[in-house]
């Protein structure tokens, strides 16, 4: 059985540990800024979220420009980057701790192109990279001395990606090009490229000839309809996508793997028609992958970095209940923790395990809120990055203002912060009949020092959000189900099941978000059980 755990919050009274039994198996404490140390494969989690900055302007970008977090979950990168040619007002990248502390400047730099900055960290926040797509620059994480490591004379870097050990960048070359102010000229193939972080060793690794010899047809682009490429920790394993006789409009794609030396190239997937993200684990063992056919139905799938038969996690006929309907594109960054058990689908918010297909959804909405508040949480968790066991989730949520604000989550931590504490939470009865038949009443302890905003529940099917059944408003104010008003205990005994919903079992994830003392946003969810629904009992006849 799960296990929620109490411990002693400072300037509140003392609470006394309270286990709880809960629907998932595995022991789970609601705590901490920091998490569980081996989280890479278990699902079940509680969840707690804190808003972390008060930008008055938003970063810029989605993709590959949006935020990310480093794989060490402590620090994150993020630009502002307004694309303009105006010395006075560059492009922008900074880099700060994970709680928020510590944002400092790292590089800035004018644009060659009217672009955005992509931007990726090192493991361990201490290198950051950053190209508008004709410059490719590399920063120190701490004390920026931002520099140009390569640029060209055209914007054609449509990818980059620094791999782990902060040693090596590599970048995609969309179509030939040269060397910037070089004299002669010094051309610049098509390709895939690294060079190391000093700036030394510069070369390609895959060409035309190399994707020729592979026995794909000839092509003018080198690059894909998506800015995938994704690189091992140590930079040994590389992914990329073509073109694989391309058509109109970007169709025609493929997926690659290969050697830092060249070696062992491969391809994943043959022709598909548009390639919309990948990844690849830390260790280099796992790809994964979201497509699109020709009849946009997309799916999302895995794939040994050694090549194999492609395997199908999901596809969008499931009509999933979240964001995006689970599908990463190119707007979104997907991602593989170190170990390749779980992959995060971008702004869907949703996690899922390699090798089952089950599925998380960390990004459920909560409740209606009291009067002027924002939920810190909504459908799916926009522009969502990963640590890389997968415990800690950067992402971006709207203030009162519109201004996206930098948000994280963490599973299973040891430490809430100022988040809510939940507990002696209960479902009765664990069950409720099909087509409305009966009702449940649900129950959870909160205790907050900030300004409660609100509690409510939603009923889960398989980790993801239930359609068939409604939004609850947990309260207490002595009704509904409620004993006493305000004593802490919030209730609600409506849960039902609507006409459609299928008999099987359920959860109720319960979130209740304040706002801190600081100022900010925080939110503590966790998923009770165990909770079905039942198929009526049959009415019995009338007597004779």
């Amino acid at each position: 059985m799960r296990r929620i755990g109490g411990r002693l919050r400072p300037g509140m009274f003392a609470l006394v540990v309270i286990t709880l039994l809960l629907a998932m198996p595995g022991a789970a404490r609601a705590g901490s800024r920091r998490a569980s140390p081996t989280p890479d494969k278990a699902l079940a989690a509680t969840l707690v979220y804190h808003e972390i900055t008060a930008f008055s302007i938003s970063p810029t970008g989605g993709g590959e420009e949006a935020p990310i977090l480093s794989d060490d979950g402590e620090h994150i990168a993020f630009g502002v980057a307004p694309g303009t040619e105006d010395p006075a007002n560059p492009n922008r990248i900074f880099v700060m701790n994970a709680d928020g502390s510590g944002q400092h400047e790292v590089d800035s730099y004018t644009t060659y192109c009217y672009c955005g900055s992509m931007i990726d960290i090192s493991a361990d926040g201490g290198t950051v990279i950053s190209t508008d797509s004709v410059q490719l620059r590399i920063a120190d994480g701490a004390s920026g001395d931002g520099r140009e490591l390569i640029a060209l004379d055209s914007n054609e870097i449509n990818a980059a990606r620094i791999s782990g050990d902060g040693t090596r960048v590599f970048f995609r070359v969309y179509r030939d090009t040269a060397i910037r102010g070089s004299s002669p000229s010094q051309p610049v193939e098509r390709g895939l490229y690294v060079v190391n972080a000093d700036g030394s060793g510069l070369r390609q690794i895959v060409g035309p000839s190399d994707m020729e010899a592979l026995g794909l047809p000839p092509t003018d682009f080198f690059g894909s309809n998506s800015k995938t490429i994704d690189a091992s920790t140590d930079g040994s394993h590389l992914i990329f996508g073509a073109y694989n006789d391309p058509k109109s409009a970007g169709e025609g794609n493929g997926l690659f793997g290969v050697d830092l030396d060249g070696s062992g190239l491969r391809d994943y997937l043959g022709r598909v028609s548009f390639l919309l993200n990948g990844a690849i684990s830390g260790d280099g063992s796992t790809v994964a992958y979201s497509v699109a056919d020709e009849s946009n139905v997309q799916r999302v799938g895995v794939v040994p970095f050694t090549g194999g038969s492609p395997r199908t996690l999901f596809d969008s006929t499931a009509n999933f209940p979240v964001a995006q309907s689970g599908i990463p594109d190119g707007g979104d960054r997907m991602q593989l923790s170190g170990g390749g058990g779980l992959a995060l689908l971008g702004s869907s918010g949703v996690l899922a395990d390699t090798e089952t297909g089950d599925l998380l959804a960390l990004g459920v909405p909560g409740s209606t809120l009291i009067a002027g508040a924002v939920p810190l949480v909504g459908d799916g968790l926009y522009h969502a990055t990963m640590d890389a066991q997968a415990s800690r989730f950067l992402y971006s949520a709207g203030d009162a203002a519109g201004v996206l604000q930098l948000a994280t989550v963490d599973r299973d931590p040891t430490d809430l912060g100022p988040a809510p504490l939940l507990t002696e939470a209960s479902i009765d009865p664990p069950s409720v009949h099909a087509q409305g038949g009966s009702t449940a009443t649900v129950r959870i302890r909160v205790a907050s020092e900030g300004t409660l905003a609100g509690v409510g529940g939603r009923v889960l099917r398989d980790g993801l959000r239930d359609p068939n059944m409604g939004e609850y408003v947990l309260i207490d104010d002595g009704s509904h189900g409620d004993s006493t008003a305000g004593d802490g205990e919030f209730t609600n005994d409506g849960i039902v099941a609507d006409c459609c919903a299928a008999s099987g079992p359920r959860t109720v994830r319960i979130l209740a978000q304040v706002q801190g003392s600081d100022g900010k946003r925080h939110a503590t969810a966790i998923d009770v059980g165990p909770f079905a629904v039942v198929a009526a009992p049959p009415t019995a006849a009338p007597s004779s």
